[in-house]
């Protein structure tokens, strides 16, 4: 094991990630880079609109009315069901 570089556990995985896409079908590889355009681009205008803050209110399960979202943080009104 003299001529084989140690690599971090980081390394290991992008090494194998990089295995793994090169072994893919071209049409597989369509399929990959189209679905990641298509979640950039809803990320992006996701991060434009209003729609950011509610899906984190609604990620973090928080009992917060929605609408109470788009205001400013202080005015968050939590209910108890």
């Amino acid at each position: 094991m003299d001529g084989v570089p140690k690599l971090t556990a980081n390394e290991l995985r992008r090494q194998r990630d990089r295995e793994r896409y090169a072994a893919l079908s071209v049409e597989e590889k369509a399929v990959r880079v189209q679905k990641n355009r298509e979640n950039r681009k809803r990320k992006k205008s996701a991060s434009t609109s209003g729609t950011a803050i509610i899906s984190t209110c609604a990620f973090l399960h928080t009992r917060v009315f929605l609408h109470t979202c788009l205001r400013k943080p202080t005015n968050l009104r939590i209910v108890d069901f």
